[in-house]
């Protein structure tokens, strides 16, 4: 077989007036356009000269259309098919390719009915008996089809009243001799070509009675199988949440930009995917395979929701600008995580982001300059200790049952105290004491001089049942002659000024 052009794809419409029908999506030389999709350039059938071959029994299994033109066929051996056309060129089966492929046309079919079936692979039928027999049936299987053209991959869509028959339709199969019931009536192709008959639309418009009386029950069981009379359950399987895309090189990649160029188209199937399912992509799962040894990868987390390619290859050139390898990469896989869309309505005084991913993109720089432990917002650990905090990822929404919302600034209560301004870090000072009262300290010009009035000591304590954590130091309070209010540490017979009071 030969793979045409995407221009000749058709959508074959048979779907009788009682409104039972069936649809079959098949992808013609299923193997082939997978191996086709695989390489790192867009490759058009109608112009580039390709084949399938079979290592095994090497022998070409399916050619493009180019190659066809230029006197290849398939079933020939590889020499014979080089003697015909010295620019062929030669793929093999990809396996990923063709994982990938499947899902992506169950979630293709999953856009019209969530009753399909997985035929086989490459073809998908579809029960459309629940679907409303309106107008303009031909409108969502010719955009069925566009979809999948956007994906690189040529399909064909057939419909009838029986399974089979839409799949004869699909395949665009009018003779009647692929039946197997055909091949049980003696001389039939003779019989029927006296009666004028070569297509199975016209066998099909003789009387079935008549059919009998003249050809037999086997005559019967070839007019049945055409006309779809023979029942066959269809076992429906679900549409998977899977969403990636893997591209493979057979030579290794050493630099960025052809990395980039792969990973936009990557993204670019990605987005048309996930939008044909009204979702959008919450989160992004890079995985480079190297030559040799275990590659790198991240889990690219969105600031909100979204489909624009745009934004999505900015946050994973991001994090690629800052991947160093070892080895040359061999693959590239991208797993996205559908989320649905938001439907948010902030109030009137709640701050909002105007614009989340700007924002989300100049933390990713801020921590590709500083480093990831270095940007965040401060959270208080759970422990007693003073002046200690830790930095997390921002979180702009919250999961609830409902779904995502946005995550509302906690309510602040403030102390009727003064406000203690810490010093970071701490300033070493003396402390002078008589009869254990605080005397005099001795630091900087602005905390030294002689001490008026004294609170403490507040001793505190912590982490003492973990090796190596242990902290502890007495505090207090103090008023200088001059009205300044600070606070000391002393620990390890050394003091500290700490803070300040305003």
């Amino acid at each position: 077989m030969s793979l045409d052009s995407p221009a000749e794809a058709e959508v074959v419409a048979r779907r009788p007036a009682n409104g039972a029908a069936y649809a079959v999506l098949a992808l013609p030389d299923f193997a082939l356009q997978c191996a086709l999709r695989a390489l790192p350039e867009r490759v058009d059938p109608d112009t580039a000269l390709y084949a399938l071959s079979d290592d095994e029994d090497d022998q070409v299994l399916a050619l493009t259309a180019a190659a066809a033109r230029r006197g290849v066929e398939a079933g020939m051996r590889t020499p014979q098919a080089l003697a015909r056309c010295a620019e062929l060129s030669f793929l093999h089966r990809s396996g990923p390719q063709e994982a990938v492929v499947s899902e992506a046309l169950l979630q293709a079919a999953a856009t019209v009915t969530p009753f399909f079936e997985a035929t086989t692979p490459g073809v998908v039928t579809l029960d459309l008996t629940h679907r409303p027999a309106a107008a303009g049936a031909a409108d969502w299987a010719s955009a069925l089809v566009a979809q999948l053209a956007a994906l690189g991959l040529q399909a064909r869509l057939g419909q009838a009243a029986h399974p089979d028959l839409a799949r004869r339709a699909a395949e665009q199969r009018a003779d009647l001799w692929s039946v197997p019931e055909a091949a049980q009536v003696p001389a039939l192709p003779e019989i029927l070509a006296g009666w004028g008959i070569g297509t199975a639309e016209e066998f099909l418009a003789l009387d079935r009675q008549e059919i009998g009386l003249r050809l037999g029950p086997a005559g019967l069981a070839v007019w049945d199988a055409l006309a779809g009379r023979q029942p066959r359950a269809l076992r429906y399987v679900p549409a998977p949440e899977v969403y990636r895309e893997i591209s493979e090189w057979e030579h290794g990649i050493e630099t960025l930009e052809p990395l980039l160029f792969v990973l936009r188209r990557q993204l670019e199937q990605l987005s048309a995917r996930v939008r044909a399912s009204w979702r959008l992509i919450r989160s992004l799962h890079l995985r480079l395979r190297l030559e040799r040894g275990v590659g790198p990868e991240r889990t690219l987390t969105l600031a909100a929701p979204s489909a624009e390619v745009d934004l999505l290859f900015r946050v994973a050139h991001g994090w690629l600008d800052t991947v160093r390898t070892e080895a040359p990469l061999r693959a590239c896989e991208i797993e996205a995580e559908p989320a649905a869309p938001q439907d948010l309505q902030p109030g009137l005084f709640e701050p909002a982001l105007r614009d989340p991913h700007s924002f989300h993109e100049t933390l990713s720089r801020l921590a590709a300059l500083a480093g990831d432990d270095c940007v965040g917002v401060p959270q208080r650990p759970e422990t007693h200790r003073p002046n200690r905090f830790v930095l997390e990822p921002p979180r702009f929404f919250e999961e609830d049952r409902d779904g995502r919302r946005p995550l509302l600034p906690a309510e602040t209560r403030f102390s009727c105290g003064l406000a203690l301004r810490r010093l970071r870090p701490p300033v070493a000072a003396e402390v002078s004491i008589e009869a254990q009262v605080l005397r005099e300290v001795r630091s900087r010009p602005e905390h030294s001089g002689w001490i008026r009035q004294s609170c403490g000591p507040w001793r505190l304590s912590g982490d003492w049942w973990e090796h190596g954590r242990t902290w502890g130091w007495e505090e207090w309070d103090i008023e200088l002659a001059n009205g300044t209010l600070l606070r000391l540490a002393a620990w390890q017979d050394q003091w500290w000024v700490i803070g300040e009071y305003d």
